[in-house]
This record gives C-alpha cells, structure tokens and sequence, in this order.
C-alpha cells in the first residue's frame, strides 16, 4: 500500500479502536461525502441516543512526543465548510499524529498491542467563514494538543450531541 494510503487507513484504524473500546457502533458512511467516520451510542433509553460524526486527517511528524501546542492540517475548503456551523448531527476534526515510519505504527508484545502514537480532536462549528477563505483551496487549521481524543472524550462528545 502506498505511504499515504496506509498512514490514512491506520488512522482511521485508531480513532474506530477508540471507539470500539467504548462500546460504541461505528462506520464508514457510504458514499464517502467528506466524513470518514460515524460514531454513535445506543442505549435503551432512545433520549440519550447519539452520534458524531468524524473528518480524519493523519500525519506523520518527526518527534509526535513534541507537538507543543498543536498538530496544523489542511483541509480543502469544502471539507472545512462541512465541519463549521451549526449541524444536526454535530461533526468534529480528528487529527492523528503517527511516527515517521510505518514500521513504528504498531509494537505488539505478549502483554499488549500498542498503537503509536494519537489523536486529537477539535469542533470548527464556531469558526468564521470569510470570503478570503472561500477564495481559498485549502485552509489550515490548528488542532490543540490539549484536546486528546479518548475513549473518554469520545464519551463526551457523544454527550455534547444529545438534546
């Protein structure tokens, strides 16, 4: 598989382990429209049913232990546009941050798989649109390394979608 094909898939591979580690369904939408991944929670009680909704962006940095204050991606202005304002199913980009090498991905010994190196996330639902950025093809958006995707936090973000 070619480099950015397999960095791609392994971190859509991440953020679903997350979520399958919370007991949470997830899935590929089909057909792809500019969300890689849904997350959603079910629960007897249909009123604390939720779902989210997931645009992943994986890149490979030099040191990932040091992204001070944030990993910057780029999303054509399309996909920026599908993530800002106000959704009925609230949406969220999630930047995961892999080792230079694919071999560096996975380490799998007798006492655990683990998957290097994370995720953060962030809500563009209150950023600006401006006609400067329109004129764009591309804008870069900072993803806050004190927003560390979880299984936790997916929980949260799921709780943020209800009502």
């Amino acid at each position: 598989m070619e480099h950015n094909n397999q960095q791609g898939s392994f971190g859509e591979s991440v953020v679903a382990v997350l979520a399958a580690a919370g007991g949470y369904s997830h899935g590929k939408p089909v057909p792809d429209n500019g969300i890689d991944l849904y997350v959603a929670r079910h629960d007897p009680d249909p009123e604390v049913d939720a779902r989210i909704e997931l645009q992943i962006k994986t890149t490979r940095v030099p040191d990932p232990m040091n992204i001070g204050d944030g990993v910057s991606v780029r999303l054509d202005f399309k996909r920026f546009r599908q993530l800002t304002g106000l959704r009925q199913v609230p949406a969220y980009l999630v930047a995961v941050v892999t080792p230079p090498q694919t071999a560096h991905y996975v380490a799998v010994t007798a006492e655990c798989i683990r998957l290097n190196h994370c995720a953060y996330w962030v809500s563009l639902a209150d950023s600006p649109v401006t006609a400067e950025m329109a004129g764009q093809k591309t804008v870069s958006v900072l993803v806050p390394s004190k927003n560390l995707l979880t299984v936790e936090t997916i929980g949260q973000l799921l709780d943020l979608g209800i009502g």
